[in-house]
């Protein structure tokens, strides 16, 4: 079944599995990177799902950095899907 989950509530859906370690485990049993209609956020759902599994946790926070030559302090969501990302 591809396709299920429209881009509207994809968002959604991707924050909860990187930030919410309750939802995560169980949208982790609920869902596949498949059922996304956008192959960007199919690619953050596999990443995500493959470090929870490894790491029994979503990637939320796992890479806080503050660069201090761009003075820039990364938000957590955007750690968390850099870290999906990244693998």
């Amino acid at each position: 079944m591809s396709g299920i989950v429209k881009d509207a509530l994809a968002e959604n859906v991707i924050a909860a599995l990187c930030f919410n370690e309750e939802c995560a485990v169980q949208l982790l049993l609920a869902i596949t990177p498949e059922m996304f209609e956008n192959k960007g956020f199919q690619l953050i759902a596999q990443r995500a799902m493959d470090y929870i599994r490894k790491y029994n946790q979503p990637p939320a926070g796992t890479s806080a950095t503050c660069s201090r030559k761009s003075y820039a302090i990364e938000i957590p969501k955007v750690l968390a899907i850099r870290t999906c990302l990244k693998g």
